[in-house]
C-alpha cells in the first residue's frame, strides 16, 4: 500500500512540474502560441495536412515580423523623392484595394465557378 501510494505521489509531482513548465513556456513566448495552437490542431487533425506543410505555413507567417526593422532601415537609408517613409506606406498599401475589388466580385459569380479560386486565394484578403 505504502508502494502504490508513494508512486501516485510521484506521479502527481511529475505531472505538477510537466503543468509549471508548460505554464512557463507559454508566459515566456508572451501567449504568441495560444491562436496557432488551435489552427494547428485544425490543420493537422481537421484538414490532414503534413507537419512540414504547417512549419512553412508558420514561418511565412512571421516572416514581415522578421522583415520588418529591415524594412524600416530601407525606408531610413534610402528616401524616394526626398521622403523617407511615405512612399514606402503608399508602396505596402498598393495591394489592398485590387485584393478587396476582387473578393467583392468574387461574391457575385456562381459558386461552381470560384471556389477553387476562393480557396486558394481567401488568405490574402
Amino acid at each position: 500500500m505504502e508502494k502504490e501510494e508513494k508512486v501516485a505521489a510521484e506521479a502527481a509531482a511529475a505531472e505538477a512540474r510537466r503543468r509549471l513548465v508548460i505554464g512557463v513556456g507559454f508566459w515566456v513566448q508572451g501567449f504568441r502560441l495560444f491562436p496557432w495552437l488551435g489552427v494547428n490542431f485544425f490543420l493537422k487533425d481537421g484538414m490532414g495536412v503534413a507537419a512540414s506543410s504547417l512549419q512553412i505555413l508558420q514561418a511565412s507567417a512571421n516572416l514581415p515580423m522578421v522583415a520588418k526593422p529591415l524594412l524600416g532601415l530601407l525606408s531610413d537609408a534610402v528616401p524616394i523623392r526626398g521622403h523617407r517613409r511615405l512612399p514606402y506606406v503608399a508602396i505596402g498599401g498598393t495591394p489592398s484595394p485590387p485584393f478587396a475589388f476582387t473578393n467583392l466580385l468574387l461574391h457575385f459569380l456562381p459558386r461552381s465557378q470560384t471556389h477553387l479560386f476562393r480557396y486558394q486565394f481567401s488568405f490574402f484578403s
